[in-house]
This record gives C-alpha cells, structure tokens and sequence, in this order.
C-alpha cells in the first residue's frame, strides 16, 4: 500500500480533527488512573507487565462494530461519495475496496487489535471516582494505578495511540460519520484521483474509521472520562509485540490478550518504561482503607516492589457497600 508522498498528503484532512487537537498526547500529559482490582494489582507489580484486552471481548464490543460496520456500510452508500466519484464505475471501484479493507482488519487484525482502559485523574484527587471504585475497582475494594504518562516516550513510529474517549449519542456519531464522508467527497474531487488509485483512499477512510470506532463511545458513559492506550497490529509491520500475544481462560472461554512487560523493548520502548518510572500513586479503595489494610499493602510493597511504597494513599470516600 503506498502510504507516503502524494497520497498521504491528499488524504490528511480525514485527519484533520486529530491533528489539531491540543487535548490528546503528547500535546497533553494528564494523569491516567487504572482501577482494578488487589489481585490483579498484585499480578501487575510481580510479573511486571499489564495485559490489553481485545475490545471485542469487552463490555465495549458494541462501540467498535458500530464504528466499523457502520462507518464502511453508511460510506458505500454515501450519495456526496457517489457523486464526488462521478462514474458508476468509480463509485464501484471505491466501493470494493472499501469493503475488502473491512474484510482484511476482520480476517487478519481485528484478534490482535488490543485496548487498555484508564481514566483521566485530577492531579489534586487523593480519593479518586466512586463511579469508577464501583464499576472497574473490586465496588471500592481494589486499587488504582495512577499513570504519569510525561514519563511515557512519544514516538513517531510506535503502533500504540494515547488518546481520550470521544463521547456522543448514536446519532452524533452517525453525524460525524456524514462529516467524514463529506470530507472524503471533496478529496476525490478536488484530487483527481485516478481509476487504479482509488483502493488508497479507500485504505485512509478505513484508517480513520478504525480509529473512530476504537475511541468514541456512548455518552452514557462520559463520566469515566476514559483514555485508551490503543495497539493497532496494522501500524506494527515488523511484528515487535507478536512475542507477547497471549491468551487468557476465562469462565466465558478463551480470550486473547497482549501482556505488555515494563521493560525495554528494541525499536519500540525504551528502558525508562519501568513500573517505578511511570506510576505517580497507588490509591486503595474506599471499601479497604482502613488503618489495618493500608499496613497490609505497604507490606507487600516491601515484598514485591518496595520503591513504590512511599506512594500508596488510601481514598478518603466514606463509602460502604450495602
């Protein structure tokens, strides 16, 4: 796929919201906190490494086929589209490749296209969000992780993306997909894309489409004010991360996972990407913040990663299960 030069240039307004958007890293460092639960925060800190998880085994599996399946169906149909190609055809031609652009990330990197989950954490938030203790952090008996992502290294030529969870109705983001497709209109207008080159812009449209879908979800959920550290395996040519493709038993069956160590790894992170170098806190749940568990955790700390002692802090919400 020719990817540079001309065509990457006449494809870049599809980009455009993201390329100037001062709110998503690294423009932005913010906080990022991590709930989950002692268990796991434990298996976290041993075995030094975080596991992303496919988001089509996750709660969230609606958000991104309404993306994908939406975005590639609502385009071939698209009349400014179909216009802006001017023959049957052309529109023909942009259709099909749409679609086997579609059919390529479902056969070949829809298994190995991972997530892992965070919420944006005010600086001065020593108690972090009930919400979040509820849902993600064990119903206030876990813990969270808080992130420092200025320690995480911004590369030109990484397949993870760091950004915020964009949140709307369904018919917002039916909106914005209409937007999108206006936008691919007046490229291929203005362009003059030949006949035997119109599979390049259908491989950006489905760039962008992907993207949308991994990070929009339903603003029903806007209060967990979610970042996503996305792995995208099309954007990993070399396959650098295939060595840590895993798999989880679940009682649901089997799921894959990306077990992702704090280590360096050539050509991709550096030896800064350390568990004591990137968590800025460790907050403990409102439901296990007594005196006699903060002691507890400390004493685990010493055992397993005793640099990170001095930053456990116990959440202040005077929160009790019922």
């Amino acid at each position: 796929m020719e990817q540079d030069g001309w065509y990457t240039a006449q494809f870049l307004p599809l980009f455009a919201d993201l390329e100037h958007d001062e709110n998503t890293f690294p423009e932005v460092t913010p906080f990022l906190a991590h709930y989950t639960s002692i268990d796991t925060c434990e298996k976290i800190l041993i075995k030094k490494e975080v596991w992303f998880s496919n988001p089509l085994f996750m709660n969230d599996v609606q958000e991104v086929r309404f993306g994908v399946i939406e975005g590639t169906e609502r385009a071939i149909l698209n009349a400014s589209v179909r216009e802006a190609c001017e023959t049957a055809e052309r529109s023909e031609k942009l259709n099909q490749a749409i679609m086997a652009y579609r059919q390529e990330f479902d056969q070949k990197h829809a298994l190995d296209t991972y997530l892992f989950c965070l919420s944006e954490h005010d600086p001065n938030d020593d108690d972090g969000l009930l919400s979040m203790w509820r849902g993600y952090g064990a119903n206030g008996d876990g813990v969270a992780l808080i992130i420092d992502t200025s320690k995480i290294e911004a590369r030109e030529d990484t397949p993870f993306v760091i950004a915020p969870v964009q949140y709307a109705s369904d018919e917002q983001r039916l909106a914005w997909l209409d937007g999108l497709f206006a936008i691919l209109a007046n490229c291929l207008k203005s362009k003059h894309i030949p006949d035997d080159s119109l599979h390049i812009a259908a491989w950006w449209l489905m760039e962008r489409i992907k993207l949308f879908a991994l990070f929009s979800k339903h603003r029903g959920f806007s209060e967990e004010r979610e970042w996503r550290i996305a792995y995208l395996p099309w954007r990993d040519p070399q396959n650098l991360l295939r060595p840590f493709m895993s798999y989880l038993v679940t009682a649901n069956g089997v799921q894959p996972k990306l077990k992702l160590p704090f280590r360096e790894i050539p050509g991709l992170v550096s030896d800064q990407f350390t568990i004591e170098n990137l968590v800025h806190r460790i907050l403990l749940g409102p439901g296990s913040s007594t005196a006699l568990a903060k002691a507890t955790f400390e004493r685990m700390l010493e055992l397993v990663r005793p640099g990170l002692k001095d930053r456990l802090q116990a959440s202040g919400i005077p929160y009790r299960k019922t």
